[in-house]
């Protein structure tokens, strides 16, 4: 059977604003804003097999397409009720509507349009943060994401349900 790779890359600017408070020792919260980022893809299709039936040749070909990844804006606050414990709590809002369609234009082959017309999501975390000596420190938290997803764009880019993470980690 045949396999192919597709590949590509792109550079685009984007930005990020943040501002942190420090209400006192204890309370501190901060909001974040990351910039909608559009990017020109180009890159290359290739096939392994060549020839996977005889007589059918599939060359390799360029390709170029448009990707716009969406801006945030996320809102965090944490509490410190002691030097070692803290605990945080945080909203992400994505604005997935306006990331419309995907469409790859593959020289050689013509044009994947995939329509996206996702909806706007909103993701929701906690977490704590545990000191337990001097060289090590405990974290654990929860994120729940909803889906960016309707039924009649529906793909399997993300998870059509919403999403739930557990974390963990030292340091």
């Amino acid at each position: 059977h045949d396999q192919q790779m597709l590949t590509g890359s792109s550079i685009a600017p984007g930005f990020n604003l943040a501002a942190h408070y420090k209400f006192n020792d204890e309370w501190a919260a901060g909001l974040t804003y990351r910039s909608r980022v559009k990017q020109a893809v180009r890159g290359h299709l290739e096939f392994e097999n060549k020839n996977p039936l005889p007589g059918v040749h599939l060359p390799n070909s360029d390709l170029h397409g448009n990707l716009n990844l969406p801006d945030t804006i996320s809102f965090g606050v944490m509490w410190k009720p002691m030097e070692t414990l803290s605990f945080e709590a945080g909203t992400v809002y994505t604005v997935w509507s306006n990331y419309r369609s995907l469409n790859i234009h593959v020289d050689d082959y013509g044009t994947a349009y995939s329509p996206k017309n996702w909806r706007d999501t909103w993701g929701f975390n906690v977490s704590a943060e545990y000191k337990a000596l001097d060289w090590l420190t405990l974290r654990g938290g929860y994120v729940f994401e909803t889906s960016p997803m309707k039924d009649s764009t529906c793909d399997y880019m993300t998870p059509s349900n919403g999403r739930h993470r557990i974390t963990a980690g030292v340091g």
